[in-house]
């Protein structure tokens, strides 16, 4: 099964933080936060991934290499100018064999069972399913709504208080989706997703924990409460290879 991870964005919003660092390369227990993402991909039976990185791919291709040290194949599909999140899977799909494959985004985790998403896609012959999550607020992050049958039927905007379901980043993909995505910059979130509703998208609300780091405020709160990420003890713990050795000269 191939993953791919959109690791490729700029964060803006954390840019006084990471400086010339990839986000996805923020440290988080001395470890970058996309170390945890391969690691729980690998433990959840993957074992090819495709990284979508953009203008600062060095550092993450000189930490993961050719993946050997996790126990997974790591290929690299690098954008030349930015593509927006649509465009970055729609060129890292075309390393990808399978019919059906995952994606995640590479600023956010979220504690779910990889093979409840992809029966319930083989299941409903989905074109798309994205991965939900419950939060207390959903404010920043805009609110999914769908009906009993899981059929994704509206995706409201950001901006309005109160708990909600929000797409948590994790999806699941039919590869003949991308045949029809447009050239040049898209993006996913705003122009792929909602031209899909109605037409074979669906979502499965996980109960697992979320977290995104895509804000100072998140990142901070990440990192200054050990207790907001358990998962990344467990997913450390089922490493091996040379993940342990990295954890030494990962520099900040």
């Amino acid at each position: 099964m191939t993953c791919l991870i959109l690791a490729g964005g700029k964060g803006t919003r954390l840019k006084e933080l990471s400086g010339d660092l990839p986000k996805p390369m923020m440290p988080v227990g001395q470890r970058p936060f996309l170390e945890y993402l391969v690691l729980q991909a690998r433990g959840q039976g993957v074992d090819r991934i495709v990284l979508c990185v953009g203008h600062k791919a060095k550092p993450i291709e000189h930490y993961f290499g050719d993946g050997a040290g996790w126990g997974v194949r790591v290929a690299y599909s690098e954008e030349t100018e930015p593509l927006g999140t649509g465009g970055a899977l729609r060129e890292g799909a075309k390393l990808v064999c399978e019919q059906v494959f995952l994606a995640m985004n590479g600023d956010s985790y979220l504690e779910t069972d990889f093979s409840v998403l992809l029966a319930f896609h083989a299941r409903v012959a989905s074109r798309a399913t994205i991965a939900l999550a419950q939060v207390e607020n959903a404010r920043r992050f805009g609110r999914v709504e769908m009906d009993a049958d899981g059929r994704i039927t509206c995706f409201r905007e950001k901006g309005s208080d109160g708990p909600g379901v929000i797409n948590a980043g994790i999806y699941v993909f039919d590869r003949s989706l991308f045949a029809g995505f447009p050239a040049g910059a898209v993006s996913l979130e705003r122009e792929i997703l909602p031209a899909l509703v109605g037409h074979g998208l669906y979502g499965v609300v996980a109960h697992g924990r979320f977290v995104d780091m895509g804000t100072p405020e998140d990142y901070r709160r990440l990192i200054q409460y050990p207790e907001i990420w358990p998962w990344a003890q467990r997913n450390l713990r089922s490493g091996d290879g040379d993940a342990d050795s990295k954890q030494s000269s990962f520099a900040y």
